[in-house]
């Protein structure tokens, strides 16, 4: 993944790609902080932080985040958004 160093920085435990409409979960790893937090395959990441989510910057973005510290995360599902509060994990425990 781009901007990210094996056993350093933020993770979420979600595997991303873009679709026409923005950034998509494509798989939540289970027992991560992403599943801990209620993430889905299929949601569309809209916001990260107060940061309007456009493509996959949003990996360096995680990687670049204290571990331990919880981000509002805004997803749309089934048409409407949500709000999700993860607490990001800690790369070196990997």
């Amino acid at each position: 993944m781009p901007g990210q160093v094996p056993g350093l920085g933020g993770w979420l435990g979600v595997q991303l790609g873009e679709n026409p409409e923005g950034v998509v979960v494509l798989q939540v790893v289970a027992e991560t902080p992403a599943e801990l937090a209620g993430f889905r395959d299929g949601d569309l990441v809209v916001r990260f932080n107060g940061r309007e989510v456009r493509d996959l910057s949003l990996m360096d973005w995680i990687s670049l985040t204290t571990p331990g510290t919880a981000v509002e995360v805004v997803v749309e599902r089934d048409g409407e958004q949500l709000i999700l509060v993860p607490v990001i994990g800690d790369r070196a425990e990997l």
